[in-house]
């Protein structure tokens, strides 16, 4: 049995101090199981990241891709429904053969406008090994969160999904002791893909305070 302390991670180089989990954490009520054609990457190669959110390394260079075609997620998002923020993070990991192509869309029940945009990583990123990080600052989620990636009709590879990160924005009143309390609000979420002989996936959920 794993101890939590291979489950849970903090990387020296995050900028943000962030807690990163696995996937492979299996609690009630959290994540469904794996679907199938589900596989897990991972490469040695390093990986620009040094934009925006800035994930870690390490994080990056692991990944989950859906050999089917998809990638399918359920999160129950504590605290929830709530506004959030949410981003992604992609990097192409696999060499790719020139006749081959990796393009999908999100896709979210209820929330057709989110999937309009089309991810092509490699083009995207401006090539491989490098983070492409898409998101929202202002989402409506539930408690029960569904979504998933789905290739395109002219991808040739499944999507690719290396970190996914979900925030809360919480109202804080100014000279209260909220902000004493933001530091036990980082509730880690969702991850995927592996390192070494360690399984990863990587979500997070925290908060934002939002002041009067």
């Amino acid at each position: 049995m794993k101890s939590n302390l291979f489950l849970f991670h903090r990387y020296p180089d995050d900028p943000f101090d962030r807690i990163w989990e696995s996937d492979s954490v299996r609690r009630a009520n959290y994540l469904v199981d794996v679907a199938p054609g589900t596989a897990r990457i991972s490469t040695t190669k390093p990986i620009f990241v040094s934009i925006n959110e800035e994930p870690p390394e390490k994080v990056m260079q692991t990944a989950v891709v859906g050999q089917d075609g998809y990638l399918n997620y359920r999160l129950d998002l504590e605290g929830f429904p709530a506004n959030a923020w949410g981003v992604s993070y992609f990097a192409e990991i696999e060499d790719l053969a020139p006749n081959e192509t990796r393009k999908f869309k999100l896709e979210v029940p209820g929330m057709p406008a989110l999937s309009k945009p089309t991810v092509d990583v490699e083009e995207n990123a401006q090539g491989k090994y490098r983070l492409y990080e898409p998101g929202y600052t202002n989402l409506s989620l539930p408690f029960v969160f569904s979504f998933g990636f789905r290739k395109t009709n002219d991808s040739s590879e499944g999507p690719i999904l290396n970190a996914l990160e979900i925030y809360k924005y919480v109202q804080i009143t100014m000279g209260s002791q909220d902000g004493e309390q933001l530091s036990v609000f980082r509730l880690p979420f969702l991850l995927p893909g592996y390192m070494n002989p360690l399984c990863f996936s990587i979500v997070q959920q925290t908060t934002i305070p939002v002041l009067d």
